[in-house]
């Protein structure tokens, strides 16, 4: 459920989870792409070091395209943990070392 401050809530997921909409992060002050409370005034974040778009929701998922060339974000939000992984969506070539063959 999306939240006035453009963050949003699972419905599925416990109270103290919270997925960020859009993300404005920076290398010097991340940005958190999700949150988990753990604990009175404590939490566990997910944080990103550049801007992200709104993600499109499906299920307990959230995919923020493009965080990468050819890689988008995606963020399961569980009754337990936050998941966070990284999707090729084809575009991606690996770096090579010019000394690794």
């Amino acid at each position: 459920m999306e939240q006035e401050d453009g963050s949003i809530a699972p419905a599925a997921v416990p109270d103290g989870v919270v997925l960020a909409g859009e993300v404005e992060g920076s290398s010097a002050e991340p940005a958190p792409v999700a949150e988990v409370g753990a604990g009175e005034d404590a939490s566990v974040a997910v944080a990103w070091e550049d801007s992200l778009p709104a993600p499109v929701l499906e299920g307990s998922a959230a995919t923020y395209a493009g965080a990468w060339p050819g890689i988008d974000l995606v963020v399961h939000a569980t009754r337990d943990c936050i998941i966070r992984s990284l999707l090729d969506t084809g575009g991606f070539r690996p770096l090579r070392h010019p000394q690794m063959r």
